[in-house]
């Protein structure tokens, strides 16, 4: 229960960093920026292709793309926040992702979130940015805290 009551807080905490880092890089991504952001999104897309051992490649393919959605913000704090938080992150994602990879989930609609947060982005619609994002980090908690009810952990 204390596993879950720190993962939910993490979970909060991102989201509160990175709503507001992606409407910050629709605003002020350079163009390179914003081509790194659609490089991730794309990363990530081919990476779930894969399946099986290379669950791990997923989680650090997904990771890059919210790692450069921070940095197109032009601001080291946001960076730096986010590798504190991917910290604490990395294995759940991953216990979540074998988890699904178990029960035969798939990971079509967090590549989609990802391309909608990207395009958002790309356009410099601040706006639609953030809610893309918030809507992406609220369904893949739920999606993670879901995969992991089931593992000793986290336990109901």
């Amino acid at each position: 229960m204390e596993s879950q009551r720190k993962l939910e807080q993490i979970l909060e905490l991102r989201m509160g960093l990175e709503i507001e880092a992606a409407a910050i890089a629709a605003a002020r991504a350079t163009p390179e920026a914003r081509a790194e952001i659609e490089r991730a999104a794309a990363a990530y897309d081919q990476s779930n292709k894969i399946g099986g051992p290379a669950v791990a490649a997923g989680v650090t393919a997904d990771l890059d793309f919210h790692r450069a959605v921070c940095e197109a913000t032009g601001n080291s704090y946001y960076l730096s926040l986010f590798n504190y938080l991917v910290a604490s992150l990395r294995e759940t994602m991953l216990a979540g992702r074998l988890q699904a990879l178990k029960r035969g989930g798939e990971s079509r609609d967090a590549i989609q979130e990802h391309y909608d947060i990207a395009a958002s982005i790309a356009e410099g619609d601040a706006e639609r940015a953030r809610q893309r994002m918030r809507d992406h980090l609220q369904m893949s908690s739920g999606r993670l805290l879901a995969q992991l009810k089931t593992e000793d952990g986290l336990a109901e």
